[in-house]
């Protein structure tokens, strides 16, 4: 795909730097067979945000539509401690004064519809992006979902403008750094979509980025000249949902299950030797665990330009000695 002319202007000709001898992985996606547990609707922070400037334009209503603010406020309220299933129904009966306004069991659906209704020419825009937020995940979980494997620039461009908010968005100065994920040929983008549409294509629930790393072995721990570079390994970095939270790949996780699984499989597909079939998952220290070989092109960019890494893992690059002998050294370290 083409970068599109709705990028920012320092991403509008970036390419993707051929791989070297640096194996690569294939693009794929595929339909979920397994239940993917539903992003959390509000975040705490935001939840309160919302009750608070509700409450601000219920002083203004009738009393007949106040009556069905209480209600909406009383489900905000259960929102926000999640009372709800994985289908997004409410686990708890909601009442306005002792009246049953909403039973336990009822769709969140439909009530955050009815109450984008009654704010169409009112409320804050919070209230408005939280109601929308609310209506497009509420009714994503009745959609098939789609676990996507992306090397497309276009794709590593809005990992953070899809629905997901991060130091990657492009209103972030970080987001300059994006230039170096789709120029590095070790980068890739994995996430898992509904297949709603957004204004730049479709939306992702969850996403992580996904590279390919050498291991540092205890026999090569000592300096980078003696690591491996012949033996690569797939490393998720930290998955980031539609809440703007990070799910530490070491913790349980079911939709971490499902992107193992699904990394695992296609790493047996491939049937390359030099791949080790064990994915690796962000944890602690990781920065002296693995390496990411630099090609040419992403040794060149400037530090701050270079591919984002959560875990801190360093990029080293191979260089021939006077002797004519090939060696590694990081990349801060010339």
């Amino acid at each position: 795909m083409e970068l599109s002319r709705n990028l920012p202007y320092f991403l509008q000709n970036v390419k993707r730097a051929p791989n070297a001898d640096i194996p690569t992985l294939t693009d794929c996606e595929e339909f979920i067979c397994s239940v993917v547990p539903p992003t959390k609707l509000l975040s705490s922070d935001n939840a309160s945000k919302l009750i608070s400037s509700i409450k601000i334009i219920r002083k203004a209503q009738s009393p007949p539509l106040k009556g069905e603010f209480d209600a909406f406020l009383s489900i905000v309220n259960l929102i926000k401690e999640g009372k709800y299933t994985k289908n997004f129904l409410i686990k708890k009966a909601c009442e306005v004064d002792g009246v049953v306004i909403y039973p336990r069991g009822t769709d969140l659906h439909p009530i955050m519809k009815r109450f984008m209704e009654i704010l169409s020419n009112n409320g804050s825009e919070l209230i408005h992006s939280s109601l929308q937020r609310l209506v497009a995940l509420t009714i994503s979980s009745k959609k098939k979902k789609k676990i996507v494997l992306s090397s497309d620039p276009f794709d590593i461009a809005t990992m953070s403008m899809r629905g997901i908010k991060s130091c990657m968005s492009w209103s972030n100065a970080h987001s300059i750094k994006l230039e170096g994920s789709i120029v590095d040929p070790t980068a890739y983008v994995l996430y898992i979509t509904d297949g709603a549409n957004t204004n730049l294509g479709t939306r992702m629930l969850y996403r992580a980025v996904v590279r390919v790393v050498n291991k540092i072995t205890a026999a090569s721990a000592t300096t980078p000249s003696s690591i491996e570079t012949d033996n690569y390994s797939v490393y998720i970095d930290n998955l980031y949902t539609t809440t703007g939270n990070k799910i530490h790949i070491r913790t349980k996780s079911k939709v971490l299950e499902i992107i193992k699984e699904f990394l695992t499989r296609k790493i047996k597909e491939l049937g390359s030797p030099k791949f080790n079939p064990v994915v690796e998952c962000m944890g602690i220290n990781d920065r002296y665990k693995f390496v990411i070989q630099a090609v040419p092109e992403v040794r060149d960019l400037p530090t701050y330009r270079k591919s984002y890494i959560d875990s801190g893992i360093r990029y080293i690059w191979r260089r021939k000695l006077n002797d004519g002998k090939m060696t590694n050294f990081y990349l801060n370290e010339y």
